[in-house]
């Protein structure tokens, strides 16, 4: 998975292409793949931080915000015992940012 995200992050064209025209979007690119790591990896609450640092690095990410939203909800509402109370942890930080 690593050398995936790295050959992902450090590909070339990608760099001269973003670099060249000041965009940066590889920051907010992957502070992106960061919180999509979170969910992947069940860490709920850091995925949100990543991925809000990323819509606020750049707005461009909102392009990623309904896949990213649908499959976090799909997690948090999986398991019936747990559920409210991470969707709960997972809402109070979205309304304090």
């Amino acid at each position: 998975r690593r050398a995936v995200l790295a050959g992902l992050l450090l590909q070339p064209a990608l760099i001269l292409v973003d670099h060249g025209h000041f965009q940066y979007n590889c920051a907010s690119l992957g502070l992106a793949l960061l919180g999509v790591s979170g969910v992947l990896s069940g860490r709920l609450v850091g995925a949100s931080v990543w991925f809000t640092l990323s819509l606020h690095f750049k707005q461009m990410s909102i392009y990623y915000a309904p896949a990213f939203l649908c499959h976090m909800l799909g997690v948090i509402f999986a398991n019936e015992r747990t559920g409210r109370a991470r969707a709960l942890r997972v809402g109070v930080l979205g309304m304090t940012e």
